[in-house]
């Protein structure tokens, strides 16, 4: 178990709501959708044609170029090599509005959006976010400069979610209920 049971994670390559989804990765193969966590337990890793070749198994349609930072110039997608990624996600959603999740908690923080995540500092992954304070059960008051720590185990430990959805970037999630992130 990676996660709780209450966490599945889907790539779903192939979704139209989703602006970067695809029907090939940029090896040429195909993607579909694949259940890569399922109820907290990890049902298939993801290979481009290398990796799959190494680990004697077939590539997933996950064979992606991204650009690569260097000293002189940025390089373009088209230079750099593929590396096994996800395009799109899909977090399944729980059965409840957000006014119930958050009426399960006296005293919590509610963060509605979070800010530079990709760009967290690697050794303590701490980046910005937006949040309001939770208190008696209700979403009340801004919170400023809340700045959350924690790792992905702790993420990934989700307790509850909201059956309401919001894209972000590449993903599709509810609003998650994880116990004891630090906040600070």
């Amino acid at each position: 178990m990676v996660g709780s049971k209450q966490l599945t994670i889907i790539g779903d390559p192939l979704n139209p709501e989703i602006s970067n989804s695809t029907p090939i990765d940029h090896e040429g193969t195909p993607t579909r959708q694949m259940k890569i966590i399922e109820n907290g337990e990890v049902k298939t890793l993801l290979y481009d044609h290398y990796y799959a070749q190494i680990e004697d198994m077939e590539s997933t349609g996950n064979g992606f170029r991204t650009p690569i930072s260097t000293w002189s110039r940025l390089t373009k997608p088209y230079q750099a090599t593929p590396t096994p990624l996800i395009s799109s996600i899909l977090i399944k959603q729980g059965n409840k509005a957000l006014k119930e999740l958050a009426s399960q908690i006296d005293k919590g923080i509610y963060i509605d959006t979070v800010i530079g995540a990709h760009g967290a500092d690697p050794a303590s992954g701490n980046f910005t976010s937006t949040a309001f304070k939770i208190e008696n059960g209700a979403i009340t008051k801004p919170v400023k400069h809340a700045t959350i720590t924690g790792n992905i185990k702790q993420i990934l430990n989700i307790i509850d979610s909201t059956k309401q959805q919001k894209l972000v970037s590449n993903t599709i999630a509810p609003t998650v209920l994880i116990p004891k992130i630090k906040v600070a």
